[in-house]
């Protein structure tokens, strides 16, 4: 083929790309168009800026996404776009938020921090354990890795190991000059429906990144849990022994007597001879009368914290008292306070 028909080629290809933009009104995306697709619980962002700066902004809108949904964040990097995988309806408008309103001299600082809640850097940090005798050459990172990346969490080797995945991975610098050129509309954002550009990427999809705190789905599960124990409820006053549950917004009142000093317990607890012997002391009495004054403050609340497994009156007050205020934020303590005393209540006497 000659050289006039291979250009005749050229310009005839180019010429129907234009009648084809034209002819469909969407915006492009290129070095200073950056789109966003919504597709439902997918977020397609076309970024032509390359692996490495894609996967800084990548994690920074996985990470930020994760914490406002409490939700898992699923993601997919390549040299052009930005694929994100969430559980909201409204992930497109949040992405547009994220990328116009997060300061460009913290974007350094959320990447790190979202590292110390991933399994991403585990491969490095095993490399520079093993660089640096931690671990065995012929160690199995399969096998040891988690192991590995829980012991040295915030050490020299963690920091090395963090280092050198930015190095290989992101460019943490050019990404930071991209989302100061969006907010400084230079690059320009543009949302809209998904498009041939877009589904061409969504049957790939990467990586979770883990919230840095339990999942929303998790607390709501913990919550029914709670709310569904049954438990037993004494009456300081009379010691009428009945029982209930931590139905929402009840207040707790004697059937007998009218008292609001209820004191709640585990229904195994409840032992009417046990319960009479305790309250004649006041030094035994002292967890009754605790329990009956967060059950009168805190309500249904209180009687969650009860429900817990391992969780008794001191360390319901404590709870309470940090963040009785929020409900996720309580259940998100108690879950801690249930992981803690599994793990530790084998070695109490």
């Amino acid at each position: 083929m000659s050289v006039g028909r291979t250009m005749e080629t050229v310009v005839e290809g180019r010429d129907q790309i234009v009648r084809f933009l034209r002819g469909h009104p969407r915006p492009v995306p290129s070095d200073v168009v950056v789109t966003i697709e919504d597709a439902g619980d997918v977020v397609i962002v076309n970024a032509a800026f390359g692996s490495r700066t894609n996967m800084a902004l990548a994690h920074l809108l996985a990470t930020m996404l994760s914490a406002r949904s409490g939700a898992s964040v699923g993601k997919q990097v390549d040299p052009t776009r930005i694929l994100l995988r969430t559980v909201t309806s409204r992930a497109a408008s949040d992405v547009r938020e994220i990328l116009l309103c997060t300061d460009p001299g913290h974007l350094d600082e959320i990447i790190r921090r979202s590292l110390l809640n991933s399994g991403e850097v585990r491969w490095h940090l095993f490399q520079v354990a093993r660089r640096f005798g931690a671990v065995r050459r012929d160690a199995d990172i399969a096998r040891i890795g988690s192991v590995v990346l829980a012991r040295y969490r915030g050490t020299a080797l963690f920091e090395e190991a963090v280092e050198s995945y930015l190095w290989d991975r992101m460019d943490v610098g050019r990404a930071r000059e991209v989302l100061r050129a969006m907010q400084e509309g230079t690059i320009r954002l543009e949302t809209t429906p998904l498009s041939p550009i877009g589904r061409n990427g969504m049957d790939r999809y990467g990586d979770l990144v883990r919230p840095f705190r339990s999942d929303r789905t998790i607390l709501r599960a913990l919550e029914a849990r709670l709310r569904g124990r049954r438990m037993a409820l004494v009456c300081l006053s009379c010691r009428n022994v009945f029982h209930g549950t931590a139905e929402r917004g009840r207040r707790y009142r004697c059937a007998r007597c009218g008292s609001t000093m209820i004191a709640a317990m585990p229904s195994w607890q409840a032992d009417p001879k046990e319960i009479r012997r305790a309250l004649a002391s006041m030094e035994t009495a002292r967890p009754f009368v605790l329990s009956a004054n967060l059950v009168r403050e805190h309500g249904d609340r209180a009687l969650m914290c009860l429900a817990a497994r391992g969780v008794g009156p001191t360390t319901a007050a404590r709870l309470l008292r940090l963040y009785g205020f929020d409900e996720l934020e309580l259940l998100r303590g108690i879950l801690n306070a249930e992981v803690t005393f599994a793990r530790t209540h084998r070695f109490w006497d």
